[in-house]
């Protein structure tokens, strides 16, 4: 007979032994955990992640408008309106709003303008034309400046007199022009002005305007615009609609009736709620 392995079988049964043992281990931390986990369920609840910041939103005492050149290069005009003599304040972000960085802060509109928080809140305008040339402007009679640095520095354009007043830039830094009403009977207005220096010097329009005295009274300011330095547009209601086009720089206008078979459900219908999708 051959002799009995006995290294062999005590091998076998060391290792059997060692992995009893892991097993018992493994065993004993289970139950522990699940004892524990019974009686203090908190442990097992993870942190509750963050909740998310939304965007900075500005309240209606500080009137805001905004232009960008690219998606991330743009500047505001943001007006205080908590006092009887508003502020305001410019300022520019390159990095898609996420940052502003305030460029200037007017502490006291001109008094001699005589403007209103209400007519600061409905007449803010902002135009970047490049990364240096830009122009605001803001109340009834408006106040404009423009700064060639983009907008470290501002200076102030000085404008003809008017009781009230308004300003349609072009898509250039010097190119302007200006809507005056005056409070004298024989020119009530509203009377046209172009510049052509970035309102260093401005020159009168031919005021035979065919549309003067048919704007709606709710774009009185805000109806006219021009594409470029000759290409000029504005709309008014007399018998029936009709848009005026001017070739020359605001010096004559050309009517342009709009059909009337126009479908109105075309514009009946409500825009969707930006929270709808």
């Amino acid at each position: 007979m051959r002799p009995m392995d006995t290294t062999t079988r005590d091998g076998r049964l060391k290792s059997r032994a060692r992995r009893a043992l892991v097993l018992i281990a493994a065993a004993v931390l289970v139950t522990t955990w699940a004892s524990v986990a019974y009686l203090r369920p908190s442990l097992l609840q993870l942190p509750a992640p963050p909740k998310a910041v939304g965007p900075a939103l500005l309240s209606t005492e500080y009137p805001a408008a905004y232009t960008f050149l690219t998606p991330s290069l743009g500047w505001a005009l943001v007006a205080e309106t908590t006092s009887s003599t508003p502020r305001f304040s410019v300022f520019k972000t390159t990095d898609s709003a996420r940052h502003w960085k305030r460029l200037l802060v007017k502490n006291q509109i001109s008094p001699d303008q005589g403007m209103s928080p209400a007519s600061v809140r409905t007449s803010l305008l902002i135009r970047f034309f490049d990364a240096s040339h830009g122009v605001i402007a803001l109340g009834y009679p408006t106040e404009i400046y423009r700064t060639s640095d983009g907008g470290t520095h501002w200076a102030l354009v000085k404008t003809p007199n008017y009781f009230d007043s308004s300003f349609v830039p072009a898509t250039d830094a010097v190119h302007g022009w200006l809507l005056g009403w005056s409070e004298s009977p024989d020119q009530p207005g509203p009377n046209l002005l172009s510049t052509s220096d970035g309102g260093d010097t401005w020159t009168a329009l031919p005021q035979t305007l065919p549309w003067a005295n048919f704007l709606p009274p709710e774009f009185r300011h805000g109806n006219l615009s021009f594409r470029n330095p000759r290409e000029g547009w504005v709309g008014a209601k007399a018998a029936e609609p009709t848009v005026y086009a001017s070739a020359d720089g605001g010096a004559s206008w050309q009517p342009h009736a709009i059909p009337g078979n126009l479908d109105p459900t075309l514009c009946a219908e409500p825009l969707p709620h930006p929270e709808a999708d």
